[in-house]
């Protein structure tokens, strides 16, 4: 393990600045970040199989996940990179990077953290279009290229895009943290797990099944405070088929049970869920929503998976 120390003597009083390095002792440097991929690690102790002989940065496809790896070494360069340059990079320095490729690293070693295995996944593709829709004339068309489906809204409405907000605690991988299981799925859904269209007082949601991101995904809330809730159903033909939506009439507690709003909601065949939702307040009348629930159902029916 220590053969050529005396040749390395000069290079180690160097590396001892910045690892704590003393020459003739193998002392644990801590390795938090990604490393150079230039760096290549021979293992000649310890367990082989555990960190093979490959680039680091493979086992750490995003510098959060990297695990942290403790290792006493000897370095012996074959291609010159100045010491200064070795030492920072080894440490997981920003700002300076291994040019030449380093060999024959003798390194007993211990992992503290299970390694992270590479994302069976990849970077989920987060494109879409907006075009004039050819559905409704005046009226746009929001296209989400990751769930392959398009579906039209007045100029006027306002959509909002919604991604990964959480996961469920039990589903957590016990080799990575909250951290970096969140920024896994993010790289893996897009941002609009779930879109909201928001018109006069009335919103209609999308949600991707669950299945397919939905279960990470949180649309906008409805509070309904305290109201009675009516039960309703309606009929609502989407892409052709027609499927039965289930909710509530919102009323207020009075002697007139004023209606306040209503909730409906219905799953398609492929498990996306669909929200409409509406209230008024003392700006607007029973007749004004009821102008504004047309509106929102042509939104819902004008859906269309490509």
């Amino acid at each position: 393990m220590h053969r050529q120390v005396s040749r390395l003597c000069w290079l180690i009083t160097v590396i001892t600045i910045f690892l704590g390095v003393s020459c003739g002792t193998s002392t644990p440097v801590e390795i938090t970040r990604r490393v150079d991929e230039s760096m290549i690690v021979s293992v000649s102790t310890g367990d082989p199989t555990s960190w093979p002989n490959q680039p680091i940065s493979t086992l750490a496809p995003n510098p959060t996940m990297m695990p942290t790896l403790t290792v006493a070494f000897e370095l012996l360069p074959t291609t010159g990179p100045n010491p200064t340059s070795m030492a920072t990079s080894t440490a997981g320095s920003d700002s300076s990077s291994i040019e030449g490729e380093l060999t024959n690293y003798e390194i007993s070693y211990e992992s503290t953290s299970t390694p992270i295995p590479n994302p069976t996944s990849t970077v989920a593709s987060d494109s879409f279009v907006i075009t004039e829709s050819s559905i409704i004339e005046g009226w746009l068309t929001y296209q989400s290229a990751f769930y392959n489906y398009e579906i039209s809204y007045p100029q006027d409405a306002k959509l909002r895009r919604y991604g990964v907000s959480g996961f469920p605690t039990e589903e957590q991988p016990e080799n990575m943290t909250f951290e970096q299981y969140l920024t896994q799925l993010r790289q893996t859904y897009p941002e609009d797990i779930c879109i909201t269209i928001s018109y006069k007082h009335g919103t209609v949601s999308i949600m991707a099944p669950p299945e397919n991101g939905g279960k990470y995904g949180d649309c906008v809330g409805y509070g309904v405070g305290a109201y009675d809730l009516i039960e309703q159903t309606e009929n609502i033909i989407v892409d052709g088929v027609d499927y039965l939506a289930e909710g509530f009439e919102i009323r207020e507690q009075n002697e007139a049970a004023t209606w306040h709003g209503e909730i409906l909601s219905f799953r398609l065949n492929d498990g996306t869920l669909i929200n409409l939702s509406g209230t008024i307040d003392n700006s607007a009348s029973y007749d004004e929503y009821m102008n504004t629930r047309e509106v929102l159902l042509q939104i819902i029916m004008s859906y269309h998976k490509n």
